[in-house]
């Protein structure tokens, strides 16, 4: 039967059968029937050949030989199939290669069984250089170039013993007659180990290129993975950029959405939408900041606030972005206005925590932001823009308030 070189295993196996995949198994199955449709073939050719020539009379072919033949080849070929496709089926451990040579073994054991009934004869020996011939054909990538010399070999070997064991008187063959037909023996098994060689040598190039492809492949899914993520962090701080901050938002607005709907179309009731609350914050006079500190001080103190921001975001559904220069904004699933106050002053205190001096601010000596909130939808059109408008105005409400604190849209704040 033809084996698959890449479903030979690579590394010493465990202990024990281990399970195929079910692709490995596919691929397994294919290949032996593949192998057996070869085999098939190969032993089609050789039982017509000695129907015809017992049917002609030909080279006086003698009966049991032809028997042995006719029915050796085909039942060990069937039986051998059955026993491979059981274990294939059964995640035993299937070697594809032991396969090939215990099938072309006793193909070469029916064979000189034939050869020797019949007394060793023109038509025995052409059939097996035909026999040799057609292994090369439909095996010589199974086999490989080794194996198709060990082969060869053994078959001259085995010939050569079982010619000189028989007597001289039965044989139809002379001394001289059976050196030419090792030497076509020869020649065959030097071609077979070509084919081979050359087979196997296009199947490495084969599988390298796949190998290499394979690779690429992952590479650029590795280098699109990784632009995809730069695309949408921001190169300062880490956390989400703006673009990434407007996909999220507005994919929270289609979960409300979606929400809002399915409530309505269970209860003829007050339907309960999803909640979504944004809430924007401003480092204060961070301007100030960067005129006394200088612009790499300014840098590292938005990384730092950065990192006290998402340390006081609890929950992995809450997004923190960069909505531009120092300006940072929140977006909180499932939390109505009170929720989004709690969230907002833990953030203002976090930030209050690093104590990063500033000598330009009016509101103390340490960094501190404003934040302004919002809850939406407030109504069923209610578009992103107006909850990005009305948490703005808080921030604005914040800040008109000293700064340092939270408000909302309808001037309620928390100090």
């Amino acid at each position: 039967m033809s084996a698959d070189p890449e479903a030979m295993p690579s590394a010493t196996p465990a202990p024990g059968p281990r399970p195929a995949s079910p692709s490995r198994r596919r691929r397994q199955l294919a290949n032996l029937n593949r192998g057996f449709a070869s085999e098939l073939l190969h032993n089609a050719w050789v039982v017509v050949c000695v129907l015809v020539a017992f049917r002609l009379g030909l080279a006086g072919i003698e009966p049991l030989a032809a028997t042995v033949l006719i029915v050796g080849m085909p039942l060990w070929a069937v039986g051998y199939y059955l026993v491979c496709r059981h274990q294939i089926l059964t995640s035993r451990h299937y070697r594809p290669r032991l396969a090939v040579s215990v099938v072309t073994l006793v193909d070469s054991l029916i064979l000189l069984s034939f050869i020797v009934l019949d007394r060793f004869s023109w038509l025995s020996a052409a059939i097996m250089i035909t026999s040799l011939v057609l292994n090369m054909v439909f095996f010589a990538e199974a086999m490989g170039a080794r194996g198709a010399i060990l082969r060869t070999a053994a078959l001259v070997a085995t010939y050569g013993v079982a010619f000189l064991l028989t007597p001289s008187g039965p044989r139809s063959l002379s001394g001289e007659q059976f050196v030419l037909v090792l030497l076509v023996f020869a020649v065959v098994g030097l071609m077979m180990a070509v084919v081979a060689h050359n087979s196997q040598a296009k199947t490495r190039q084969i599988v390298e290129l796949l190998a290499r492809q394979k690779e690429y492949a992952e590479q650029l899914s590795r280098y699109n993975a990784e632009l995809e993520k730069a695309s949408l962090q921001d190169g300062l701080t880490g956390v989400a950029n703006r673009r990434s901050f407007d996909r999220m938002l507005a994919g929270e607005f289609g979960r409300v959405e979606r929400h809002r709907i399915a409530s309505s179309s269970r209860t003829a009731s007050k339907p309960q939408t999803g909640r979504l609350s944004l809430v924007l914050l401003d480092v204060d006079h961070f301007k100030a900041y960067n005129d006394h500190l200088g612009h790499l001080a300014g840098d590292d103190c938005l990384r730092r606030v950065a990192a006290a921001m998402q340390g006081a975001l609890l929950r992995p559904s809450d997004q923190l972005a960069r909505y531009g220069g120092e300006e940072f904004a929140v977006v909180l699933p499932e939390t109505d206005l009170d929720g989004a106050k709690v969230v907002a002053q833990r953030v203002l205190d976090a930030v209050r925590q690093l104590e990063i001096e500033h000598p330009g601010s009016s509101v103390g000596p340490f960094v501190t932001v404003s934040a302004g909130i919002a809850e939406g939808p407030s109504s069923e059109d209610d578009q992103v823009a107006r909850l990005i408008a009305r948490a703005d105005e808080g921030l604005y409400r914040a800040k008109a308030a000293g700064r340092a604190r939270v408000a909302v849209s309808d001037q309620r704040s928390v100090a």
